[in-house]
């Protein structure tokens, strides 16, 4: 017999995979690369249909004007329209949908 959609769905393996940033930014994607960028701004450091990470980087006297990372937020549709959004150590803050927690 035929599998029903439902059941061929939940046997589709699982997309999975590991990044990492910290600091500075020095950043570990998804692939194994190694970026190096210094620039201020926001940036996605994740976007897919389900999932949505962004960073901003900014200046800081300790790296002599060079962007670290400031902020990260995490949104998309696997939170239903919240967000949470975690500060640097310096701000100490985080927030989910704007509020403190």
């Amino acid at each position: 017999p035929r599998p029903s959609a439902s059941r061929a769905r939940s046997e589709l393996p699982s997309a999975s995979g590991e990044c990492a940033f910290w600091g500075d930014p020095h950043v570990k994607t998804f692939d194994g690369a190694r970026p190096s960028f210094y620039g201020e701004g926001d940036f996605w450091v994740v976007k897919s249909d389900e999932i949505w990470i962004q960073g901003r980087f900014q200046g800081t006297a300790f790296t002599k004007g060079l962007a670290a990372t400031h902020r990260l937020v995490v949104g998309g549709p696997f939170l239903r329209g919240h967000t949470v959004s975690v500060g640097c150590l310096e701000a100490g803050d985080v927030l989910v949908d704007g509020r403190p927690v």
